[in-house]
């Protein structure tokens, strides 16, 4: 690991003390081997920006394979909407008919305070796709595909807020479906007298990773001047479908530095803008987009304020 990652790590675990390290390693993050140094550091970001705190069971980790999933509990959730000051509540949750003891689909809805009105967002979810196995899901079935569906509506409703965390209950399915595919038969080994043709390339592996780190922290650099967080970055990821790889973040870099409208856009959902508004400020003012980007990288709080009467302004008078 470089330098430069190794102080980005330090940075997001700076708050813990080396044993406290020793005990998320290994009792909140787990699975079939040892977390490295890099998904170590991933987890105390997403603490970080979630503000969930792994030592009272907020938040953990789980690994599958090659991949680290960080969950939490619904509660988690909640409690991640409820400190932005915009959840405003939700429904009862709604089922379909039931099939054989469980629901055949539960739908919830969640409300947040948006553009000065209460907005619902809903999430219908199948019993067919998302139901996991275990007792939980046997003993109270309405109640845990509840879960789902609440979860997946509080991740449209806070996309920033909930970016890159999911519940049990979500998690549940992918457990289910790894459990078919590894208990599935294995064919015999066979033996062969010459070495494999490819032998593993550890610091290839790790170069990469290197790179990736090196990429988000240039992208996450670019967006601090104007208030834009990770977390808007890999909301927007997510949504477009694209990886959190070198490469997908190189292609957000270039977006943002290189496209105006693409990074205003980011910085409205930054500050809770109405989509738009800035363009609208700029046309009103006859001054080029661009200017006005310049604009808020010089002095982007006097900007934001600026920008918010403006849009308050025309709220008024339409």
């Amino acid at each position: 690991m470089n330098q430069q990652v190794a102080t980005i790590e330090n940075q997001a675990i700076a708050a813990w003390t080396p044993e406290q390290v020793n005990l998320i390693k290994h009792m909140v993050i787990r699975g079939p081997r040892e977390a490295t140094n890099e998904e170590l550091h991933l987890f105390g970001m997403i603490c970080q920006q979630s503000g969930l705190n792994p030592f009272n069971k907020q938040i953990y980790a789980i690994i599958r394979g090659n991949d680290m999933t960080i969950q939490t509990g619904i509660d988690g959730l909640r409690l991640i909407a409820d400190r932005t000051g915009l959840y405003v509540g939700s429904d009862e949750p709604r089922f379909g008919p039931d099939v054989k003891g469980h629901p055949e689909w539960a739908a919830m809805t969640v409300y947040k305070w948006k553009f000065d009105q209460r907005m619902a967002f809903t999430s219908v979810v199948r019993w067919s796709e998302l139901a996991g196995s275990t007792d939980f899901w046997q003993k109270m079935p309405y109640h845990m595909l509840a879960k789902v569906a609440e979860s997946q509506a509080l991740r449209k409703a806070f996309p920033a807020e909930t970016s890159g965390i999911y519940t049990t209950e979500e998690m549940d399915q992918a457990d289910n479906t790894r459990t078919t595919v590894e208990s599935a038969p294995k064919p015999a080994p066979q033996s062969h007298s010459r070495a494999p043709l490819l032998q593993p390339q550890r610091n290839n592996v790790e170069s990469s990773t290197e790179a990736t780190m090196a990429v988000m922290k240039q992208l996450s650099d670019a967006g601090k001047p104007v208030g834009i967080t990770g977390q808007t970055f890999h909301a927007y990821m997510d949504n477009k479908q694209i990886e959190r790889t070198e490469s997908g973040y190189t292609q957000m870099l270039n977006m943002f530095k290189n496209n105006i409208p693409f990074a205003l856009g980011l910085w409205e959902v930054a500050r809770k803008l109405p989509i738009g508004v800035t363009t609208r400020y700029a046309n009103e003012h006859h001054t080029p987009l661009v200017d006005v980007w310049q604009a808020i990288n010089a002095n982007p709080d006097d900007m934001l304020i600026d920008i918010e009467n403006f849009a308050k302004e025309s709220v008024v008078q339409a």
